[in-house]
């Protein structure tokens, strides 16, 4: 394999798993949110509601409506 493209390669895998360890740090802080919220406990109560529903109907109202 040419060198430039091991470089290559091997700085696409260094971006996914930066992005990797950013996805977890990003799931870690949603579910201690989730503990802490209310509203966010509630809608979890409502069958085949999870995580990635209760953040599309949780977010807008805490981040603003810009964002989505």
């Amino acid at each position: 394999m040419p060198g430039i493209l091991r470089k290559l390669l091997e700085r696409l895998n260094d971006h996914f798993k930066k992005l990797d360890r950013q996805v977890e740090e990003l799931g870690l802080q949603m579910k201690l949110w989730h503990k802490e919220n209310e509203a966010s406990q509630k809608l979890e109560a409502i069958p085949g509601i999870g995580p990635i529903t209760l953040g599309h109907c949780l977010l807008p109202s805490l981040i603003g409506p810009v964002y989505w």
